[in-house]
């Protein structure tokens, strides 16, 4: 049994969820998915309840940003300090996660 969370990308969670079928896991039981989920995703997160605990931030917002810091460094002197952002993603908790059984006996599936 993991006793952390994996964090991963929607579509990988895709594969993770059917890895764990195979093997007898139970997703938000036997083992928690944290996975990242851009508001463009291509894999919705389930239709009205999230299937997955999920940060969530806009990787358009995320590329626009990173461009115009990419131009700004170009232009500024060599010795210009780097600038570094942090970013709110927010957490949107679905099904994949349940709660911390370490060392607790594992449960037959």
């Amino acid at each position: 049994m993991l006793t952390r969370p994996s964090k991963t990308y929607g579509s990988l969670s895709v594969g993770i969820q059917r890895a764990a079928h195979e093997l007898g896991l139970k997703i938000g039981r036997d083992l928690s998915v944290i996975c990242f989920d851009d508001a463009l995703s291509y894999f919705p997160n389930g239709s009205g309840a999230p299937l997955f605990t999920a940060t969530r931030s806009s990787v358009r917002d995320a590329g626009r940003r990173c461009g115009t810091l990419l131009i700004d460094r170009i232009e500024a002197a060599d010795d210009a300090p780097v600038v570094t952002e942090l970013w709110e993603a927010e957490l949107v908790v679905g099904g994949s996660t349940g709660p911390n059984l370490a060392g607790m006996p594992r449960r037959e599936a």
